[in-house]
C-alpha cells in the first residue's frame, strides 16, 4: 500500500490548511512568512518538476509547527512556478495513512512524502530534523513530555527552520528507492500506480 493520486487530491493546500486551522493557525502563518530559503534558493529553483509533497500533520503537535510551515515556504518557492504542489492531511482523520509510514513503529509526525511526475515515491521526510531528533532521544524519559515538547519548541524556535530547509532539499530532489529494497507487494503498487498516473496525462 501507498498513497494514491486521489488520497493526494483530496488533502489540504496551504491556504486551505490556514482556513481550517482558524484562529489556530496564526503560529503556522507567521513561520512560512519568516521562512527564508537563503543561499538554498537557487538549489531548490533548480528542483526537477513536477514534484508532488503529502504531509502527514497534528495540527497541535510541536514538531508539525516546528518544521512543516517551512516546508510549505520550500515547496511554494521550488522548481519553477507552481511545479511542486503541496497538500496536507491531518493524521487525526486519516490514520490508515499514517499507519504505512510510521516510524520505529510509531505513529509519528509529521511525515512528508514526495512523488515524481509517474507517481512513484522518491522522497521521505519526518519526523523531525536530525538536530532534533538527537534531542528528543536525549531528553526521552528525562524529563516529562510537557517538558520535553517545550524544549523542543525553544530548539525549533532558535534554529527558524534552517535545519529544515537544508534537509528537505535533498528529499525534494529525490532517490527513488532502489528495487531490492522495496517488498513485492509495495513494488506492485507502485508499478500500478505508476501506469495511472501516466494515462491520467495522456
Amino acid at each position: 500500500m501507498t498513497v494514491t493520486r486521489e488520497q493526494f487530491d483530496a488533502g489540504y493546500t496551504w491556504d486551505e490548511w490556514l482556513e481550517v486551522l482558524g484562529d489556530g493557525g496564526g503560529r503556522w502563518r507567521e513561520r512560512f512568512e519568516a521562512a527564508r530559503l537563503g543561499e538554498l534558493r537557487a538549489e531548490y529553483q533548480a528542483i526537477p518538476t513536477p514534484r508532488h509533497v503529502l504531509c502527514i500533520v497534528d495540527e497541535d503537535g510541536v514538531d508539525s509547527l516546528g518544521s512543516v510551515p517551512y516546508i510549505a515556504r520550500a515547496c511554494d518557492q521550488a522548481g519553477v512556478t507552481g511545479g511542486v504542489e503541496l497538500r496536507l492531511v491531518p493524521a487525526s482523520r486519516h490514520p490508515e495513512l499514517l499507519q504505512q509510514y510510521l516510524t520505529g513503529g510509531r505513529g509519528l509526525t509529521p511525515v512528508c512524502l514526495v512523488f515524481d511526475r509517474d507517481w512513484v515515491q522518491i522522497g521521505r521526510w519526518g519526523p523531525r530534523p536530525e538536530p532534533a531528533e538527537q534531542l528528543a532521544k536525549r531528553r526521552a524519559g528525562a524529563v516529562p513530555g510537557e517538558a520535553l515538547a517545550r524544549e523542543l519548541e525553544l530548539w525549533y524556535e532558535n534554529d527558524a527552520g534552517r535545519t529544515t530547509i537544508r534537509e528537505f532539499l535533498e528529499v525534494l530532489r529525490g532517490k527513488p528507492v532502489p528495487p531490492w529494497q522495496v517488498s513485492p507487494s509495495r513494488r506492485e503498487g507502485l508499478r500500478r500506480q505508476a501506469e495511472r498516473a501516466r494515462e491520467q496525462q495522456m
